[in-house]
């Protein structure tokens, strides 16, 4: 791995935007957030993991041919599916030749960790857009990260389910801290009046702590740039919600080298791990290497 990628910068960093709903933001927060770290330097793998329900593409502006159940299926190649956006960041899609939502099954969850393994030393930051809510589908993809980033508006639906994702990643990924972002927040004042009320059910509750990382404001802006099929921190550099992502960007990439398990990572392998004891998969023994911990077991209540 380059120098930007190991000691400089901690090793590889992986960032996964979570969300308890749709329509919160989150695909926006994950794209532009990789297209600002492609913009400060690093490789950047931006995986949208809303399988099935894929729309990070769009807001990229590009149609990819294959994604990640088309790996996971073996039915291409991972280098095939891999695709090089102008913007910066190299997409892995969630769209694929079969339209299909189901969580990946064990024999597709082992082809993809062996096709993500392949990849090797190419990247410094992996950004990773999982689907809503609490399925087996997000629960994996946001085990595997350095920082786990809840995003939610200000309403009271929106929070109930933000808490209901905390609780999933607690219990069943082992998390015992996420970041939280408030979108279409009016405000610093109403983001940490957002961020109290989930702190006192995470904490009370799970035992567990949840930081507010930042907040986005409402702005037109951003529809106009996802109508266009372009990230906003690109075509409006200058407006507050481009600067205020591009603060979380920063934010995010040094909370995330100082995750022990940042530093550990000479590869693209933080997928991997005991597929038989920590994700119910087949049987016999695996060895599990440091940098796999913290993957959610399938199923654990």
């Amino acid at each position: 791995m380059s120098a930007l990628g190991t000691a400089g910068r901690g090793g590889l960093r992986v960032i996964a935007i979570a969300g308890g709903k749709g329509g919160v933001g989150k695909t926006v927060l994950a794209v532009n957030l990789a297209v600002e770290l492609a913009q400060r330097g690093d490789r950047v793998l931006l995986i949208d993991a809303d399988i099935g329900a894929a729309n990070a593409h769009l807001l990229l502006g590009v149609f990819p041919d294959a994604g990640i159940r088309d790996v996971a299926g073996g039915r291409v190649p991972i280098e095939d599916a891999l695709f090089e956006t102008t913007a910066g960041p190299t997409l892995l899609s969630g769209l694929g030749h079969e339209i299909e939502s189901e969580p990946l099954d064990d024999c597709e969850t082992l082809a993809l960790l062996g096709a993500l393994d392949s990849i090797g030393e190419r990247f410094d930051a992996v950004v990773i857009d999982t689907s809503a809510g609490v399925g087996d589908n997000a629960l994996f993809f946001a085990g595997a990260a350095d920082e786990v980033v809840l995003v939610t508006t200000p309403e009271p639906t929106a929070l109930a389910d933000t808490y209901a994702s905390a609780r999933a990643l607690c219990k069943r990924s082992g998390r015992s801290r996420l970041g939280l972002v408030v979108n279409h927040a009016f405000g610093p004042g109403i983001a940490s009046a957002v961020h109290d009320r989930l702190q006192t059910l995470v904490g009370h509750f799970l035992g567990a702590r949840i930081d507010l990382l930042g907040w986005l404001p409402f702005d037109p802006l951003v529809h106009d740039a996802v109508m266009v099929g372009q990230p906003i921190v690109a075509t409006r550099p200058t407006s507050l919600v481009s600067r205020r992502m591009r603060t979380l960007a920063q934010d995010l990439s040094a909370l995330a080298c100082e995750s022990p398990l940042a530093a550990e990572r000479s590869a693209l392998r933080f997928f991997w791990s005991s597929l038989p004891s920590r994700y119910g998969v087949g049987g016999g023994a695996t060895v599990v290497p440091g940098w796999a911990a913290g993957l959610p077991a399938r199923g654990r209540a």
